[in-house]
């Protein structure tokens, strides 16, 4: 719910002014794409095969979920805590229109956690196993029907949709679109294709990654060549 209503409000509010007092744009600009950089980057590492296997040397297997949501959790903190507000107005959309399309894309992002595994997502389910879960098979199911990611189509509406755009949320916007765009096209849907092996390219192809119906869906961008044919359950995200 944190994050919601900091791009809702508060990533624009501006009460400590004592505290920015002297910043020029400039300043804020880079300050807040370093603070990106650390929330980007919190997310990129502890999202990969190698650091999770590292961490499970160290603790439970159960566990790792838990240190990611963490240590996601305190990324997010210091974003907001310390993310200077830029509150130059650039340009707005129509207000009604633009606030249900940020609270569908919200809407969107819960609901497609539950076509996955919403509670192995937040590390809760896997403190009911004792051995890690065995994937044996390929699914999609509710939105993944529709689109390859729609947890981020979720986010990209919610940033994109909303009545106010002003210098501060343009930057929060593209940088997150192009952090998204990234890691899913070089790093995850790569992944996923070696993971899972031949169901995921036959899964890509037909189906578009974030729009429904869009005729480029982005499955030439990413391919594996060492793809084995080793089915899995599908939990992109």
């Amino acid at each position: 719910a944190v994050k919601p209503l900091f791009l809702a409000k508060g990533m624009d509010d501006d009460d400590d002014d004592d505290d920015h007092e002297g910043a020029g744009d400039g300043a804020a600009v880079v300050k807040n794409v370093l603070l990106l950089v650390v929330f980007f980057a919190q997310h990129l590492v502890m999202a990969r095969g190698s650091f999770k296997k590292a961490v499970t040397k160290v603790v439970p297997w159960q566990m790792e979920r838990n240190l990611y949501c963490l240590a996601t959790s305190w990324a997010l903190r210091i974003l907001i805590l310390e993310w200077t507000p830029m509150p130059t107005v650039v340009f707005e959309l129509p207000t009604k229109a633009a606030l249900a399309a940020h609270l569908f894309g919200w809407a969107l992002v819960v609901v497609s956690t539950f076509c996955i595994d919403h509670f192995e997502l937040f590390g809760i389910a896997q403190h009911f196993h004792r051995d890690p879960p065995t994937l044996d098979h390929f699914v999609t199911r509710g939105t993944y029907r529709l689109v390859r990611h729609p947890i981020m189509t979720g986010w990209l509406t919610a940033f994109w949709f909303h009545p106010t755009y002003t210098q501060g949320r343009l930057l929060f916007a593209v940088a997150n679109t192009a952090f998204i765009l990234f890691t899913v096209h070089l790093f995850e849907e790569p992944d996923l294709e070696k993971h899972i092996g031949d169901p995921y390219p036959r899964y890509k192809n037909p189906v578009p990654a974030y729009v429904p119906a869009c005729p480029f869906n982005f499955a030439s961008m990413t391919s594996s060549p060492e793809a084995p044919n080793n089915p899995h359950h599908h939990k992109a995200a």
